[in-house]
């Protein structure tokens, strides 16, 4: 999203002068106080620097203030404070603090060159807090106000940017562009972290279908509440080659539903994880190649879309993990395809959960979280987002689409677009070339026919 706010509510002095005057005495003569992390933002006080976060995600604006993060939503990507919390209770210092809607402001509006010294006006006081309950948000609520809220901020850079950054400069064999005496990117010990503290520390406060829903201490989100509906929309919708899968999954959903539920992420992806990055040499070879660099979990941001759903669901998650993107040398088309090193880095994934949760082993029930880890893939990667309205499920043809079509190819049937685009046209191919023998056999049929 294009970082935005209003220009009018919004009081700077020019960066190259970060301690000048001249910012507090505007804001106080236009009627504005200042923010300050010594009063909670609520008075006027010295200012206090506030820039615009380096990585902004898709629904929200956000500003890094000291150890503070202020994050701008539209109503109808509010944070639902109940699984933040809930989220905090059971991973501790991997997530944010829960959190605090402080008030709302008018609707921000593009304000391109925007300096990063900012105070916070007076026009932004305490507005009516928009409801929550009943409330599901839309274009009018997103014209009128947004929600601003605080939380902690994470250690960490994302995931996404490290990645990025690997690929430039990493070996070709490990999937990179660059020379092949570079550091390699080690990403086995946080793939491990994520099934221990992600995945398995969870179940320690897991509640059962029973416990959830109206009127209970614990309510559906909108994935949970309607997954059954939504696998019958995707049996009927998705592209032919994905229904098998489908057909699949939706008798398992009594089993599925008998698993623990537990609070789950609702957009795991290398943007919302924080990780740290830290050298170590390989001692096994004294090459300059055999350097790595290990990647160490920090934390998990942006719980706005997570909820309580059975556990597995959220395993939709590994596979994007597991994947890299690489320039297709006819086109210079971005493909998606899986790492190189995707198969060992699974395999750690499930040795570490297997070792976290023994009743894994069970078959049925492990058959059942196989299932689960299906329906997360056909649900996060079968309907489009569409700025959150996740009732339109994705289409062959459409440009929008393309990208969560080549996951379910990638994730559901092993094949990257490479080798779709290859499939497809050895089936085009052995079409024709049923057609053409057909067309022979009954022009043959007709001359025998004439001779006869």
């Amino acid at each position: 999203m294009v970082s935005q706010i209003t220009p009018e509510d919004v009081f700077f002095s020019h960066p190259s002068d970060p301690t000048s005057a001249k910012a507090p005495r505007a804001a106080q003569a236009a009627g504005g106080s200042v923010l300050n992390s010594n009063d909670g933002g609520r008075g006027p006080s010295q200012p206090q620097r506030m820039r615009l976060a380096p990585h902004q995600g898709a629904c929200s604006q956000t500003f890094i203030r000291g150890n503070t993060v202020v994050q701008l939503r539209p109503p109808r990507h509010r944070i639902d404070v109940r699984v933040a919390a809930a989220a905090r209770r059971v991973l501790g210092e991997l997530v944010p603090t829960v959190p605090v809607l402080e008030r709302t402001v008018p609707r921000p509006v593009s304000a391109a060159g925007m300096e990063p010294w900012l105070v916070w006006p007076a026009s932004w006081g305490d507005g009516e807090i928009i409801p929550h309950e009943g409330d599901e948000g839309g274009t009018n609520d997103d014209r009128d106000r947004w929600l601003v809220y605080t939380m902690s901020r994470m250690p960490g850079q994302p995931l996404s940017v490290v990645l990025e950054q690997h690929h430039v400069n990493s070996p070709r064999e490990y999937g990179g562009i660059g020379p092949d005496n570079t550091p390699t990117l080690d990403i086995e010990n946080l793939v491990r972290s994520l099934a221990r503290d992600l995945f398995a520390r969870p179940i320690g406060q897991h509640v059962h279908r029973g416990q959830l829903g109206e009127g209970r201490r614990i309510p559906l989100g909108r994935i949970g509440s309607s997954f059954r509906e939504r696998v019958v929309q995707l049996g009927e919708e998705l592209p032919a080659r994905f229904r098998p899968i489908v057909n699949e999954v939706e008798p398992a959903l009594d089993h599925i539903e008998q698993l623990p539920w537990v609070v789950t992420h609702g957009d795991l992806c290398p943007q919302n994880i924080l990780v740290d990055l830290v050298e170590n040499n390989d001692s096994r070879s004294g090459d300059a190649g055999s350097e790595r660099v290990t990647v160490v979990l920090r934390g998990i941001v942006d719980w706005a879309e997570g909820e309580w759903l059975p556990f597995g669901v959220g395993l939709y998650g590994l596979e994007t993990l597991l994947t890299c993107r690489h320039c297709r040398g006819d086109d210079d088309k971005m493909v998606i395809d899986y790492r190189p090193d995707a198969d060992a880095l699974r395999k750690a994934f499930w040795d570490e959960l297997n070792a976290m949760l023994p009743w894994l082993c069970n078959k049925k029930k492990r058959q059942a979280v196989e299932y689960a880890r299906l329906l997360g893939i056909l649900l996060w990667h079968g309907f489009a987002f569409d700025d959150g309205a996740l009732n339109r499920v994705v289409n062959e043809g459409d440009p929008r689409d393309e990208e969560e079509l080549a996951k379910l190819d990638l994730f559901l049937l092993g094949k990257s677009r490479d080798q779709k685009d290859e499939m497809q046209g050895k089936d085009a191919a052995k079409r024709r070339g049923e057609r053409e023998g057909e067309a022979k056999e009954s022009a043959q049929t007709e001359r025998t026919g004439v001779k006869l």
